[in-house]
């Protein structure tokens, strides 16, 4: 063999993966102790496997394998100052039988003298971008070229915040990744990661060669079918509420008790329908599962059970966002609190709503999210308010569901493909998945009674103050024992023009005598929910406006749950 090729041998890319570990390196790295089993490997003496994707497979500590590989690049025994698996590394020195790596193993020489080591390892805590972090000197200094090298090794000035925190002008929650990278000199990242350019300017920031050199390396992250199991959908039953995400989410954690269940380390249990089960709070566990998509905190302004959401996140052991629970800072400013309560009216299709900002955003992913947030483009009618060109009737469903996260709906309801296609269009995940759950709102030996009561308003344009000219109360409902009931106790109102068909009476008021109409409404509302009757909700609509009045509608549905008699 030719010395060029020879040197181009030695010198070729080997990629070994070491129980589930890729690293790659250099034949003459691997060849540098010839009495090692990696040297006897490498040079033929010892047989080797290899994996699917034709890379050397060696089923040891993948983790620990990255100090044996620097110790064969530079003959050095380079440790964190925190380090505790000195046992660990041993038996993997002695399995790879590397007699000078044995010999600094065994040497009991500190690496740094006693008051270096507590200047080290004691807590450092950094503001970046206002998300602060805890860590030790000795991980801000691992690399010495790299910028935070130099702030804390003394070379470069560095800034406090008014705690007294060092602060760093950069994206705070990408520094999440940049500080497990210093922590464990590899780069974990998300499957479904998507800032990968964001995350590379960080890098060049801080001027850390290697996780520029990790960033840059387009090897993926698993290996294909390791990939496909990580982004494989994953089905939980928590408390009885169905949640759908990826095993890569669930072990985002690792220390996590759900990343110990979904790594194999805990039992699991199933369903009779094949789902993951755990017995926990089913609601919360939407805010749960957020923070493992995104690391982040997001809750509603009006949030009450943080005490409850912090048992959650004790039980299931995520330490980040137990720091995040425990954090005294307000989610919001005053002006921010104050802008996501006010009240916000929706002209939907010709429906009017006021809901608030917070229930608008509550599925941040959503397309109602991304447009309150600023994201998506919104349109104004001609009275300012926000205007969306979709069914209005079957938004009151829509919006009941982002203030309480539960589908209510009659049980008569025969809108559901259309009521599917709003949620499909509105992009809510949470309520697409209780669409296509098909069990019944309802035991199946009982149905819903409903009863609507509706308020209608002509009122005068041009009159100072406006003077109401007509006013029409109107109670619907095939409940007859009901009607009945109203016909016999509110025969005082048949001055009224009391109108009593099959499904209905009526009431009409006026002129101008609207506060008539209004304690009448106040006396059947009382009667309508002591028969047993509750309000699912109330709703507003303007009606179409003629030259001199327009006309105001207000509705309110009351329903009650009734057995089913057999004929």
């Amino acid at each position: 063999m030719e010395n060029g090729d020879w040197d181009y041998m030695m010198n070729k890319p080997v990629t070994l993966n070491v129980g589930g570990h890729l690293y790659t390196t250099a034949m003459s790295t691997l060849q540098r102790y010839p009495d090692s089993m990696l040297g006897a490997m490498f040079c033929g003496d010892l047989p080797t496997t290899r994996d699917s994707q034709g890379n050397y497979f060696i089923d040891r500590d993948g983790t620990l394998f990255h100090y044996i590989l620097n110790f064969l690049r530079t003959s050095e025994l380079i440790l964190p100052v925190d380090f505790m698996k000195t046992d660990l590394l041993r038996k993997e020195a002695d399995f790879y039988q590397i007699e000078p790596l044995i010999q600094c193993l065994n040497n009991p020489k500190p690496a740094y003298p006693p008051d270096t080591f507590e200047q080290m390892t004691k807590p450092v805590t950094l503001n970046v971008g206002g998300h602060l972090y805890t860590t030790t000197l000795s991980t801000l200094q691992r690399y010495p070229d790299s910028m935070l090298g130099a702030m804390f090794c003394g070379d470069l000035p560095t800034t406090r915040d008014s705690q007294g925190n060092y602060f760093i002008d950069r994206d705070g929650t990408l520094f999440h990744y940049i500080l497990n990278f210093l922590r464990t000199s590899e780069l974990i990242l998300p499957v479904d990661f998507m800032k990968t350019d964001l995350l590379r300017k960080e890098a060049d920031f801080y001027q850390i060669e290697p996780l520029i050199q990790c960033l840059n390396n387009p090897k993926p992250a698993y290996p294909q079918d390791t990939f496909e199991q990580a982004t494989k959908p994953v089905t939980l039953n928590v408390g009885g509420h169905l949640y759908t995400t990826t095993m890569s989410t669930l072990q985002r954690y690792p220390d996590s008790m759900l990343g110990g269940m979904f790594r194999g380390d805990l039992p699991t249990t199933r369903d009779s329908q094949g789902n993951y089960f755990i017995d926990r709070d089913g609601t919360l566990f939407r805010y749960i599962l957020n923070f493992l998509r995104t690391s982040e905190l997001i809750l509603p302004v009006s949030f009450t059970e943080l005490d409850l959401l912090r048992k959650e996140a004790d039980f299931y052991q995520i330490e980040p966002l137990i720091d995040s629970l425990n954090d005294p800072k307000p989610l919001y400013s005053l002006n921010a609190y104050e802008q996501m309560i006010k009240p916000v009216t929706l002209n939907v299709g010709g429906h009017m709503y006021t809901t608030t900002l917070s229930t608008l955003q509550r599925y941040p992913d959503s397309m109602l999210g991304a447009m309150f947030r600023g994201d998506l483009p919104t349109t104004r009618d001609a009275q300012g308010n926000y205007f969306i060109d979709r069914d209005g009737t079957l938004f009151r469903f829509v919006l009941n569901f982002l203030r309480s996260s539960e589908l209510t709906r009659p049980l008569d309801f025969t809108e559901m493909d259309l009521l599917r296609k709003e949620a499909d269009f509105y992009q809510i995940e949470p309520l697409i998945h209780s669409l296509n759950d098909t069990k019944p709102p309802y035991p199946l030996d009982t149905f819903e009674q409903v009863v609507e009561l509706s308020s209608t308003r002509k009122l005068s344009k041009y009159s100072n103050p406006v003077a109401v000219i007509i006013t029409q109360l109107t109670i619907t409902t095939k409940v007859h024992a009901l009607l009945e009931g109203i016909s016999n106790n509110f025969t005082k109102w048949n001055k009224h023009m009391m109108d009593t068909r099959d499904c209905q009476v009526s009431f009409t008021f006026g002129p101008c005598d609207y506060h008539q109409e209004v304690a009448l409404r106040v006396h059947l509302m009382d009667y309508i929910t002591k028969q047993g009757f509750t309000i699912r909700n109330t709703r507003v609509h303007h009606m179409s406006e003629r030259a001199n009045e327009n006309t105001v509608e207000h509705n309110w549905t009351f329903c009650r749950p009734a057995y089913k008699v057999e004929d």
